[in-house]
């Protein structure tokens, strides 16, 4: 019923953050937090971590927005 109001890229969707006074919006994304966690502790960031994919926006996603969750 509300699907055609999220209207964009079907293959991604954004999550808002807030941090420091700012705020914008990212890109969802999967991936092993364990994984993630070395390549932090070794200097690295979510933004050159090459072992993530993009989350796709599904209905399950659109009810838990809706939902405020």
């Amino acid at each position: 019923m509300f699907t055609p109001l999220f209207k964009g890229r079907e293959d991604l969707f954004a999550l808002h953050w807030e941090k420091g006074g700012k705020s914008g919006y990212m890109p969802a994304y999967h991936f092993d937090p364990y994984r993630y966690k070395v390549h932090k502790m070794r200097g690295g960031t979510l933004g050159n971590f090459s072992e993530k994919t993009y989350q796709f926006l599904t209905k399950e996603q659109i009810e838990k927005h809706l939902q405020g969750n």
